[in-house]
């Protein structure tokens, strides 16, 4: 069994409302049942984005000048206005 800690939160009456009307309705056991539910789920949420904010090998943005172009024309940005 998990180690369980007690704490006190303060939460909006709105969402204590509704999170009551649906333990009545069986869609959860408990307050702490739904706390901890949506707790993991927001931490799984963070853990995707900062997963997918790092660098991507298939990130095709990421590797944008890494393997530039070789050519001849040696003052392209110089005349590009003509």
């Amino acid at each position: 069994m998990q180690e369980l800690t007690r704490m006190t939160v303060e939460l909006p009456t709105e969402l204590i409302q509704a999170t009551e009307k649906a333990i009545a309705v069986g869609k959860v056991k408990s307050l702490s049942e739904f706390l901890a539910l949506a707790l993991k789920h927001e931490l799984s949420t963070l853990e995707r984005v900062s997963d997918s904010s790092s660098p991507s090998e298939d990130d095709p943005i990421w590797g944008l000048g890494t393997n530039p172009v070789v050519g001849d024309v040696t003052d392209a940005s110089e005349n590009l206005d003509r």
